[in-house]
């Protein structure tokens, strides 16, 4: 079976909108990371708690039933981008961008500026 575009889709806005802030990640375990919507929860982790793979993305129906998963474990390519969803859950769990952003003010770093296109 192929990839399905749905998932494909859902894990790359999932990690778009955590780079832009828009999405809260909560730590759930060493590691792992859930996200709690009305009616699902999704779930991403590094399953043996070492933050590399083999990572999971879980999909949790209003029962808590899991409903989909895919696993990476890094033998192969990441078609679903797994482990990019992983690194951007932790960050907006630690508040990575956050704490950049306030040590750069606080030093009066100043970002160099995107060239126009």
């Amino acid at each position: 079976m192929g990839l399905d575009q749905r998932v494909v889709a859902l894990i790359g806005g999932l990690s778009e909108k955590s780079r832009s802030g828009a999405l809260q990640w909560e730590s759930t375990g060493p590691e792992q990371y859930e996200l709690s919507l009305t009616k699902s929860t999704i779930r991403v982790e590094s399953r043996d708690g070492d933050g590399m793979y083999p990572y999971q993305f879980t999909l949790l129906n209003e029962n808590g039933v899991r409903i989909e998963t895919i696993d990476a474990d890094g033998s192969a390519s990441d078609p679903y981008q797994i482990r990019d969803l992983f690194d951007t859950a932790s960050r907006s769990h630690r508040g990575v961008d956050a704490k950049l952003d306030e040590v750069l003010g606080e030093l009066g770093i100043k970002l160099p500026e995107e060239p126009p296109f």
